[in-house]
């Protein structure tokens, strides 16, 4: 399984993640936590090639973002995935997004992904501007990565290179960018469910930088303990970022193949687990308020060879 280099992290191949969880309260907000990684190239050109077009792709498995599941998604040339509208509008707007349900935001701006001859496009692979799709890890841990190597329509010359990764079998996403010239001055980042349900990451120079990546998971229920889980390695070591939400107690209890490992300060709701171990391996995570059962679901990661 081949691993991406970022600076001292080589991020493994997203088939290593799972993540289990279930919702029993209204599905409307998402946490955002930065992360590093780098975008996964493309490799299928959905042929999306214009100003102000969007392409239908269907998903290579069923998708549920917030309380939704899809089957399809429309890809504007203008950085945005819209589950239940197909609107071209290249003006963004600070969300909400008025009555476009159900959207993900990595970037959208004024970009253009036609192939005129643009100082920007001939410097991207094969000398092409367009959204790029590819597939990684295995059935039932797949990550549709959706890329866009896009130009601004306000300059030809710069780049607007980042990608959307889908995770099979859960509702969190994620957004890395690569380069974007004009960084979040003039762009919108987040995610709409509706009118009222919302979260943004920048708008229009304001909020969050347009630099590394974030990682969008579903707000955990009250008094419910959610757990999510990412893994990858720091120098060939298996290392294993854990996210919960939900516990009100002070301390946390946290447990590796059922073994309790640590008790932290329930502050953030993070901890990041240092296996140091090599190659391949597979572990199980949960995390309690400390001294009790009320528990979060449990979540496995599996590292591949590398």
């Amino acid at each position: 399984m081949a691993l991406a280099q970022i600076g001292v992290f080589s991020v493994a191949a997203q088939s290593m993640i799972q993540g289990m969880t279930a919702e029993v309260c209204p599905a409307n907000h998402y946490d955002i936590h930065q992360i590093r990684g780098s975008i996964v190239p493309g490799t299928t050109d959905i042929g999306n090639h214009g100003d102000n077009q969007v392409t239908t792709v269907a998903l290579p498995f069923s998708y549920t973002l917030y309380d939704q599941t899809f089957n399809a998604v429309n890809l504007s040339s203008n950085g945005n995935a819209q589950f239940t509208t197909l609107d071209t509008a290249f003006t963004n707007q600070c969300l909400p997004w008025l009555t476009h349900n159900y959207a993900i935001f990595p970037y959208w701006d004024d970009l253009r992904t036609d192939n005129l001859g643009w100082a920007g496009c001939t410097t991207y692979p094969n000398g092409l501007c367009g959204i790029f799709t590819s597939i990684t890890g295995i059935p039932p841990n797949r990550i549709f990565n959706i890329e866009w190597r896009a130009v601004y329509f306000a300059n030809t010359t710069t780049w607007a290179n980042f990608e959307l990764r889908l995770y099979e079998g859960q509702s969190s996403f994620d957004v890395f960018y690569g380069t974007v010239d004009f960084g979040n001055s003039s762009a919108t980042a987040g995610v709409q469910k509706d009118d009222p349900s919302f979260d943004q990451y920048f708008c229009n120079g304001s909020g969050g930088r347009a630099t590394r990546g974030q990682w969008y998971t579903l707000e955990g229920c009250p008094g419910q303990i959610t757990l999510y889980a990412r893994g990858y390695k720091v120098h060939g070591l298996q290392t294993v970022d854990l996210f919960w939400s939900g516990p009100t107690s002070g301390n946390i209890d946290i447990y590796r193949n059922r073994v309790l490992i640590a008790t932290v300060p329930n502050q953030g709701g993070f901890y990041t687990d240092h296996i140091n171990r090599t190659g391949r391996g597979t572990y199980t995570y949960r995390v309690c308020e400390a001294g009790s059962t009320n528990c979060s679901n449990q979540v496995t990661v599996t590292f591949g060879s590398g």
